[in-house]
């Protein structure tokens, strides 16, 4: 399981090269070198086993972020390693988890920032700020329990895909905000702006 995942609060211009380099560093290349590092042992075992590794909505819906730009790299990665074990490895189950907003700590992700990656030109978050993002974390994320729960259901049925159709009970359009994005792309039509996916609901 490759689970890594940092953000910053700002836009594409407003991110320094350091800031992309850091969320892509983590949410990317530590998913990329997990692959590469495991999946060759795997495959020389021989024995059957499975390949999970953690997105976000953010990796399927109209990409605003680095954080977005790096999730959507994710679920590339995953779809190409799908694809390549198909043949290959094919007792390699292979998925991208794509959850929505879990209860847990990222928003404290800049606390960690290695100073190499220029944390100091990053505004701290105030005591009231951290505690108003974690009231948001802890109100309206998924417990990790049932994020787990969610997950393994997926990997039981062997999909690519997990998450999306359990996570709309927090955002009930993103469904039909992620096939708006295909219609979109497919049909080569601009994007709604600003972006809607609907009330965020207690899990």
């Amino acid at each position: 399981m490759n689970n890594a995942g940092v953000s910053t609060a700002s836009t594409v211009l407003e991110s320094s090269l350091d800031d992309w380099n850091w969320i892509m560093g983590v949410n990317f290349y530590g998913v990329l070198y997990g692959v590469r590092t495991f999946v060759p042992r795997m495959i020389e075992q021989g024995t059957v086993g499975c390949v999970v590794n953690i997105a976000s909505m953010a990796g399927e819906v109209e990409a605003i972020d680095a954080y977005h730009v790096s999730k959507q790299a994710v679920v590339g990665l995953t779809e190409s390693l799908y694809h390549d074990l198909a043949d290959s490895a094919p007792q390699i189950n292979v998925s991208v988890y794509l959850p929505g907003l879990v209860n847990t700590e990222l928003y404290r992700a800049e606390e960690s920032r290695p100073t190499r990656f220029n944390k100091t030109n990053i505004t701290s978050n105030t005591n009231d700020e951290h505690k108003d993002i974690k009231g948001v974390f802890s109100t309206y994320g998924f417990p990790i329990e049932e994020a787990v729960r969610v997950l393994f259901e997926g990997l039981a049925q062997e999909k690519l895909y997990i998450g999306p159709m359990e996570f709309q009970k927090q955002s009930p359009k993103i469904l039909d905000v992620i096939q708006k994005r295909t219609e979109n792309i497919v049909k080569e039509l601009n994007p709604e702006h600003p972006r809607n996916i609907g009330p965020t609901n207690p899990a």
